[in-house]
């Protein structure tokens, strides 16, 4: 029978995009431990004391990066910057992994400024609004760090945090 014939052959294609995105998968598997592995030497390095545990990074990292529509390296890098991935840092009004000015921001938080996956996804919304002013790589690193009424770009911030990006795109 003719549709029998076609049926086999749709089979056979489903049964190969299954092995293929299976095979996919599997070597995917040690690739996400080398770059845990990796990202982990990199947080021990930078911080000492009070640092978030890794995969506790990566996901709020992903997560932020997902719903803000940024890259991941960023979120890593913005909090390498901002916190030295120190969970509870704290800075003249600025907590957290990602430094979120409290008295600019407060009514964003609902329950806890130190919590990883609040903190760091409210810092990708920030700094989402400042790159979606289209004024450059240099000045929507500068407003992420003064706040959107920023004039002038504030160079040494921006060479920090683009140092930071080289070394996060590197591990990931």
């Amino acid at each position: 029978f003719p549709s029998h014939d076609k049926q086999m052959k749709g089979d056979s294609v489903i049964r190969y995009l299954f092995r293929a995105l299976l095979g996919i998968w599997l070597c995917w598997i040690p690739l996400m431990s080398a770059y845990a592995d990796e990202l982990e030497t990199y947080v021990q390095m930078k911080c000492k004391k009070g640092c978030i545990d890794v995969d506790i990074l990566r996901e709020a990292a992903e997560h932020s990066a997902l719903i803000n529509n940024i890259t991941v390296v960023e979120v890593i890098a913005l909090i390498a910057i901002e916190s030295g991935f120190v969970v509870k840092a704290k800075n003249r009004g600025s907590l957290g992994l990602m430094q979120v000015h409290i008295p600019s921001h407060r009514s964003k938080f609902s329950v806890d400024y130190y919590d990883p996956f609040e903190n760091v996804g409210i810092g990708g919304r920030i700094y989402k609004a400042c790159l979606d002013r289209r004024r450059g790589q240099a000045w929507t690193d500068s407003c992420y760090r003064r706040g959107e009424g920023t004039r002038g770009i504030d160079r040494v911030y921006h060479h920090k945090l683009n140092k930071a990006r080289q070394e996060i795109a590197r591990l990931i």
